[in-house]
């Protein structure tokens, strides 16, 4: 394997955790409840999220594990910021999945 994809894949990810403006994880505690059924998204309750109200916000969690680890915590984010999570990995997929062309010089090339 040529070291040129295996570098772009690392500064990608850098890339992607420096720019991130994904919240740090927020542990569920008392001043989080559960939030009643009005100006809640049915899609995102679908898809396995648990509606919690906090300061009149509505919160959606849910427990995540992080890679290399076992242990898993609880993320809260709103309904723009799922969505805006949802749209950027989209378009991680999308650009790692464009055809590279380019010059390939030694034994290696086919």
């Amino acid at each position: 394997m040529r070291p040129e994809p295996v570098a772009f894949l690392i500064a990608l990810w850098v890339l992607t955790a420096c720019v991130s403006d994904r919240p740090p994880p927020v542990a569920p505690s008392a001043a989080v409840s559960a939030a009643p059924a009005g100006g809640v998204d049915p899609d995102l309750v679908k898809a396995g999220y648990q509606v919690r109200r906090r300061d009149g916000a509505v919160f959606y969690c849910r427990s995540e594990s992080s890679v290399g680890t076992r242990f898993a915590t609880t993320t809260c984010l709103t309904a723009q910021q799922i969505r805006e999570r949802n749209r950027s990995t989209q378009e991680s997929k999308d650009f790692l999945s464009l055809p590279r062309y380019g010059t390939c010089v030694g034994p290696e090339c086919h």
